[in-house]
């Protein structure tokens, strides 16, 4: 992420295109590489990506025993319907123009 120290919610034009920077200053629209590159100058700072606050160890162990479970149940729904086989229905014979004149 790339933060310009002194303007918020404004546009800025680059070599890398416009950047549009929010209340707080920050901006998204570039790649990591390009914003270590604007950071070279001094009104850019470059602070990196947003990092998630990590889970507690007990939270992630309790979401890996209720995953089994499912991951079984799942399997025992995935598997593959075997049709039942139907009987050959019974053909009714045809009388033939011999059979017809001998009744």
């Amino acid at each position: 992420m790339l933060k310009h120290i002194n303007d918020t919610n404004s546009k800025v034009a680059t070599k890398f295109g416009t950047i549009h920077f929010n209340e707080k200053g920050e901006s998204t629209d570039l790649t990591e590489t390009q914003e270590k590159v604007l950071a070279t100058i001094p009104t850019y700072k470059f602070v990196g990506a947003k990092k998630q606050a990590p889970k507690d160890e007990k939270k992630q162990v309790e979401e890996l025993h209720e995953d089994k479970p499912k991951v079984a149940e799942k399997a025992i729904l995935d598997e593959p319907k075997v049709p039942k086989k139907k009987a050959p229905a019974k053909v009714a014979k045809k009388a033939t123009a011999k059979k017809k004149a001998a009744k």
